[in-house]
C-alpha cells in the first residue's frame, strides 16, 4: 500500500502552505479519484508524491509497503513504484522513446512480473510493437523522438507505452483527458484495466471532464 500521512505541502518559492493535512492510502489493484476545483492543488499534490523539485513537503509522510520515503526526491518515489502522467509532457528531440524505455529499465531491479526487465533494447522493441499491436497504438511512436511535434492525444498514448513497459506499482494520472480525443481515452483505460488487472497496479486519477466510472470501477474518491 502507498500511503500519505497528513502531508503538509508548498511551493518552495512561497510561505504558504498549498495543502494541508492530506490523507491517502493506495491498496495494490485498485482505482481512487481526486477531486477538486482548479487551483485547489490535485496536480501539486501529484507532483509533491512525485519528489518534484518545485514542491516541498513541509511535513507528514510517504510510505510504501510500510517503508517511509524519503521526501522531496524523485528518485526515492521512482525507487517504490509510483509513477505519474502529465498535463505537459516534454518534447524531447533527439532521444527516442525506446532508447529512453530501455535505459530506464535498465535501472530497474529484475522482476519476474515485468517480462520486459532485462531485455536488450532489440528485443524489447519487439515487446512494445506487441503492445502497440493490442492496444491500437501507432507503432511509430516508439522509433519517434520523444513527444516531438505530437498532438496531445498522441502524447497520451505514446506515454501509455512508457506504463506497459515500466509496470508501475502506483500510478499517479494528472489531468487524463486534457487535449485528448474520444478515441485516445477508451486507449488510456484499456491500458488502465489491463495493468490492474494483470499487473496489480493501483493508479489515482484526476479527470475534469470524463465520468472515470464509465471505464473502470472506482474503489474510492478523494477530496481537496
Amino acid at each position: 500500500m502507498l500511503k500519505i500521512n497528513n502531508l503538509n505541502i508548498k511551493i518552495k518559492s512561497q510561505d504558504k502552505n498549498l495543502i494541508e493535512n492530506f490523507n491517502l492510502g493506495m491498496e495494490a489493484g485498485k482505482v481512487y479519484i481526486l477531486n477538486g476545483k482548479n487551483g485547489s492543488g490535485k496536480s501539486s499534490l501529484l507532483s509533491a508524491v512525485m519528489g518534484h523539485p518545485s514542491y516541498e513537503v513541509v511535513s507528514g509522510d510517504i510510505s510504501a509497503k510500510g517503508v517511509n520515503l524519503k521526501l522531496n526526491d524523485v528518485s526515492a518515489s521512482v525507487s517504490a513504484g509510483i509513477y505519474m502522467t502529465m498535463q505537459q509532457v516534454p518534447e524531447i528531440e533527439g532521444v527516442t522513446l525506446i532508447q529512453l524505455l530501455h535505459k530506464a529499465l535498465s535501472k530497474k531491479n529484475k522482476d519476474d512480473k515485468n517480462e520486459c526487465v532485462g531485455l536488450g533494447i532489440l528485443d524489447l522493441n519487439k515487446k512494445m510493437l506487441e503492445y502497440a499491436d493490442r492496444f491500437n497504438i501507432d507503432k511509430s511512436f516508439i522509433t519517434r523522438d520523444l513527444n516531438y511535434k505530437m498532438s496531445g492525444g498522441e502524447k497520451k498514448q505514446s506515454e501509455l507505452l512508457h506504463l506497459l513497459a515500466l509496470k508501475p506499482k502506483y500510478i499517479l494520472i494528472d489531468e487524463i483527458d486534457s487535449g485528448v480525443d474520444r478515441e485516445s481515452i477508451g486507449k488510456i483505460y484499456q491500458v488502465i484495466k489491463f495493468l490492474q488487472e494483470e499487473y496489480n497496479s493501483s493508479f489515482l486519477i484526476v479527470s475534469h471532464h470524463t465520468q472515470v466510472s464509465d471505464y473502470v470501477n472506482v474503489d474510492a474518491e478523494y477530496n481537496l
